[in-house]
């Protein structure tokens, strides 16, 4: 889920990053999953915003689904909000 597929068999990319998570440690990774799993969904305060925002995901984002980003329009109802979609380049 860490590359898009057509990058997937990318062994220079996938060892890169393979080391880069094995440096880090079983427990600074378990630490950190366990700090995303457990952080408040910050939702709520998005109609606080009054600055401008931009959403930015790509079309081939394998962790949010394409709905996700469209539906922070909803959340998110000031006037300079951007919604950005990649396709995919790589």
């Amino acid at each position: 889920l860490a590359f898009h597929p057509s990058r997937a068999t990318d062994a220079v990319l996938t060892q890169t990053y393979l080391d880069f998570v094995l440096a880090a440690g079983a427990t600074q990774l378990v630490r950190q999953n366990r700090a995303v799993m457990a952080r408040p969904d910050a939702r709520l305060h998005l109609p606080q915003l009054t600055c401008p925002t931009l959403v930015l995901c790509g079309d081939s984002d394998q962790l949010t689904r394409p709905s996700v980003p469209a539906k922070s329009r909803r959340w998110y109802q000031a006037p300079n909000f951007g919604l950005w979609r990649t396709a995919a380049t790589c």
